[in-house]
């Protein structure tokens, strides 16, 4: 196996992480990574902190044997993007797409075209509770949410707005245990919904440079 060249699935993540556990990180190194060089030892050594600290993410994905040996190959400067497609209107959807210098893959954010409400009061409900899909709807797209490890939402227009954006951060980065101490960098387009007043704040109160 040339180890510079291969990119493990998440399965075999997980078992390393179990096995730093139990024996320590010189020991995993010797068993999985013997045949390294001292400062590939050294690149893989990082490498597997980072997947430690991925820990919640990584047997979430092991778990599921539809992405257990799920792997991917990503250049560097492949970072975060929107996608829409369409013919009719109907069909249109929104997709923001992440992953990171390791070429981890982070979960889909997809935008549906729904139908709004004429009742203020159920559209009000619909977007705080149900993130923008009605009662019956939602039993269907909450399944399909943990099924697919993605997040849907619903407008009438599939228009990434401000409040999505906000949704993006805190899911993504509000609940990481480094982030009073640590910077992390995100890098997305030029889209006046990325760059309100509240999204930029809140971005800078969790450490997440834009």
């Amino acid at each position: 196996m040339k180890h510079k060249n291969h990119v493990c699935g998440y399965q075999e993540r997980h078992a390393v992480i179990q096995f730093v556990a139990a024996h320590g990180m010189i020991a995993t190194l010797d068993r999985y990574y013997n045949k390294l060089t001292d400062a590939m030892r050294e690149t893989q050594r990082k490498k597997i902190c980072q997947w430690i600290a991925k820990t919640e993410h990584i047997v979430c994905m092991a778990m599921s044997p539809s992405t257990a040996k799920k792997r991917c190959w990503r250049k560097p400067s492949t970072t975060l993007a929107t996608k829409q497609c369409g013919g009719k209107d109907k069909e249109r959807a929104t997709a923001m797409l992440m992953s990171d210098l390791t070429g981890t893959r982070h979960p889909l954010f997809l935008l549906l075209r729904m139908t709004k409400s004429k009742i203020k009061t159920v559209v009000q409900e619909t977007l705080k509770v149900r993130q923008g899909f009605g009662k019956r709807l939602w039993s269907s797209v909450e399944p399909l949410e943990a099924k697919n490890t993605c997040v849907i939402y619903g407008n009438p227009t599939t228009w990434w707005n401000a409040t999505i954006s906000l949704d993006f951060l805190k899911f993504h980065f509000g609940k990481r245990p480094d982030q009073a101490t640590k910077n992390v960098l995100l890098l997305w387009d030029d889209f006046s919904a990325h760059w309100t007043d509240e999204v930029v704040a809140y971005a800078e109160s969790i450490n997440v440079v834009l």
